[in-house]
C-alpha cells in the first residue's frame, strides 16, 4: 500500500537473529525499496545461512541480479485469479490493475494460465491460528508485565492467542502441510505466479474503520503458510491517487525469478518513477 517493492524471501533465506519475532515459523525477513533493482541488490547483502537463527536454511545464495533486464518471453506464468474475484472480491481498481498486468505479460510473450490454489478463507483460517498462537508464545511475558506499551490493535490481536488450545495449533500445524502440497502441485508446470496482495486502493492511515477493514482484504498470508517467497510491486495507482499493487510468488529459494519478471513489469510500466499527488485534508 505504500507504493514501494517489498520481498518476502523464502522462509529461511535471511536470519531473523536479533529481529522481535512475531511468529516462529511463519515469520520472513526482507528489503524494501523503491526499484527492483535495488531490492535484488539488498538481498543480496542479507541473504546467508546463519546458525544463530534455528530456521535459517544452508542453502546456497544465487546472484539476485543476474537475470534483471531479460525478456519474459516463453516464462510459464500462473494467474491465481480466484483470489481477487472468487474467494474476496477485490477492489474494481485493483482488479482492473492486475488484468493489464497478466495481460502486459501476455503480449511480451509469457505464456499466460490461470491455476486453482486452495481458497483464500483456508489459508486465512490455517495461518491465523498458527499466528496467534505462536505471537501470543512469544509475548506472553511482556502482555503480563507491561501491557500498557502495547497498542490497542496489537495487544488485542495478540491476546487471542490466550484461547487456544494446543490441539487447535496441531490441527492447523497438520493443515498446513497439506495446503503446502496442493499449492507445491499447482506451481509444477509454472515459473513463477501473479495474484493480488491488497484487495484494495490503499486507505488513510489514520481511518482506523478503513485500516481494520482492508487488514484483512489481502492474499499474502498464503504464501506465509507455504514459506515461498513473494515480491510486491506498485501497479499503477487508483483514481484517486494511492497506490495500487500486484504479487508475484515463486519456488522456493527462486527469488531470483521474481526479480526478473518484476524488472520486466516496472520498466514496461515506469510506475517506480511516479508519485502519487499530494492529497489534502
Amino acid at each position: 500500500m505504500c507504493g514501494i517493492t517489498g520481498m518476502k524471501p523464502t522462509y529461511g533465506r535471511v536470519s531473523r537473529r536479533g529481529v522481535v519475532p512475531l511468529a516462529f515459523s511463519l515469520d520472513h525477513i526482507g528489503p524494501m525499496t523503491r526499484t527492483v533493482r535495488d531490492n535484488a541488490l539488498r538481498l543480496q547483502v542479507i541473504a546467508d545461512h546463519d546458525p544463530g537463527d534455528p530456521g535459517s536454511v544452508d542453502e546456497p545464495v544465487p546472484g539476485y541480479s543476474a537475470m534483471l533486464g531479460e525478456a519474459v518471453r516463453g516464462l510459464r506464468i500462473g494467474v491465481v485469479r480466484h483470489f481477487y474475484t472468487r474467494d474476496v472480491a477485490g477492489d474494481p481498481e485493483q482488479v482492473e490493475a492486475l488484468d493489464a498486468a497478466v495481460k502486459l505479460l501476455a503480449e511480451a510473450g509469457a505464456e499466460i494460465k490461470e491455476i486453482n490454489l486452495p481458497p483464500l478463507q483456508d489459508f486465512s483460517a490455517c495461518g491465523q491460528i498458527i499466528l496467534a498462537a505462536e505471537a501470543y508464545a512469544v509475548h506472553e511475558q511482556w502482555l503480563k508485565e507491561r501491557p500498557g506499551d502495547y497498542g490497542s490493535r496489537a495487544r488485542e490481536r495478540l491476546l487471542a492467542g490466550a484461547a487456544l488450545r494446543a490441539a487447535d495449533y496441531l490441527r492447523a500445524v497438520r493443515w498446513r502441510l497439506q495446503l503446502r502440497d496442493r499449492v507445491a502441485e499447482a506451481f509444477a508446470g509454472i515459473d513463477t505466479a501473479i495474484t493480488a496482495s491488497s484487495m484494495d486502493p490503499a486507505c488513510r492511515i489514520d481511518d482506523d474503520e478503513a485500516l481494520a477493514t482492508n487488514y484483512s482484504r489481502q492474499a499474502r498470508m498464503p504464501f506465509n503458510v507455504t514459506g515461498q517467497p513473494a515480491l510486491v510491486i506498485p501497479a499503477g495507482f487508483s483514481k484517486s491517487g494511492l497506490p495500487l499493487s500486484l504479487q508475484l510468488v515463486g519456488h522456493p529459494f527462486d527469488e531470483a525469478m521474481l526479480y526478473r519478471v518484476a524488472q520486466f513489469y516496472e520498466d514496461a510500466t515506469g510506475w517506480t518513477k511516479q508519485h502519487p499527488p499530494e492529497l489534502s485534508d
